[in-house]
């Protein structure tokens, strides 16, 4: 995997490239790492060469900022990765239109980056999709991007990271058919969870990389909680 990291506060740069480095060094991942200092910096080295799979970009940057240099990368290649990370919780929907796979609010933890190139790697593997019937017509949605489904009797809720949930005319059990294999788990008798979408789990709640949330029931606590630590030990991945 070739990985950029696009940060001009040190001390950050170097826990993230530590961080990454981690999670290469536990997966046995092959790692190409390149850190900038500028979006100016990067976008030299992106026009000699543009193979990148995944860029860390901060969005608070003097000069070009991590947004305008994501427009810019998007311009240009509809495929590589876009992670952002930022200080302020306010600006991690700024870059929505540019397909964000993640967004990492500053102090870094090494867990989530560790959750969040785990879903860059399965995404690489190749993107599985999940049909679906709504009031407009079929539609076709990212796994990657589904946080959890809710059974709402013949049809369905579909949870989608940093966007609002859609409403579909499938059931819960004909979309499970569809549903990659140890991806998700029951926490709720009406909800099936997306193992690497979820930040943790508390007594009453599991809670996503976007915020959201949705209930786990006091029996599902523990099998979800095991199936939630053996998919980020790597048993899953």
């Amino acid at each position: 995997m070739k990985v950029a990291i696009v940060e001009d506060i040190r001390p950050h740069q170097e826990i993230l490239e530590r961080y990454v480095h981690e999670w290469a060094d536990q997966r046995q991942q092959s790692l190409q790492l390149f850190c900038y200092e500028t979006a100016e910096q990067f976008l030299f080295a992106w026009e000699a060469s543009s193979d990148f799979d995944l860029l860390f970009l901060d969005i608070q940057m003097p000069g070009l900022d991590g947004i305008s240099l994501a427009r810019t990368i998007r311009a240009q290649n509809e495929n590589v990765l876009l992670v952002f990370t930022t200080g302020v919780a306010e600006s991690m929907r700024e870059g929505y239109e540019v397909e964000a796979l993640h967004y990492l609010l500053k102090p870094l933890r090494r867990e989530e980056i560790g959750r969040c190139l785990d879903r860059a790697l399965h995404k690489r593997r190749g993107v599985q999709f999940l049909m679906v019937h709504t009031e407009e017509g079929v539609l076709k949605l990212d796994q990657s991007s589904i946080t959890y489904i809710e059974a709402r009797g013949h049809s369905a809720i579909v949870g989608l990271a940093f966007h609002e949930p859609v409403e579909v005319r499938e059931n819960l059990a004909q979309l499970e058919a569809q549903l990659d294999e140890g991806e998700y788990e029951t926490c709720h008798r009406s909800y099936r969870c997306r193992l690497a979408a979820i930040a943790y789990i508390d007594k009453i709640w599991v809670h996503f990389d976007d915020g959201s949330r949705v209930p786990v029931s006091r029996r599902r606590l523990t099998k979800l909680s095991q199936a939630f630590i053996e998919y980020h030990r790597g048993k899953s991945v």
